[in-house]
């Protein structure tokens, strides 16, 4: 099920290369404005180092503002 980063954070704490299912959804920063308005599900792994995600496929880092959902495996809830 998607969580919400507002109503439960990640939890990433010592999670080091996990992998999580994260839906983002881009803001404007410094000026630039986002590329479309869609949201983007992307599978991304936690970096315990450097205390950020980074795409899984492209390597490119992950802004912590950008992360709107977080997939919540049902197993997990027993």
């Amino acid at each position: 099920m998607w969580i919400e980063t507002e109503d439960e954070p990640i939890p990433a704490y010592g999670q080091n290369n996990k992998t999580f299912r994260l839906l983002l959804q881009f803001h404007e920063y410094y000026g630039y404005e986002p590329y479309g308005n869609d949201n983007i599900c992307v599978m991304a792994i936690w970096d315990s180092t450097n205390e950020c995600f980074f795409e899984k496929e492209t390597r490119l880092r992950i802004r912590n503002e950008d992360i709107y959902m977080w997939w919540k495996n049902e197993q997990t809830l027993v």
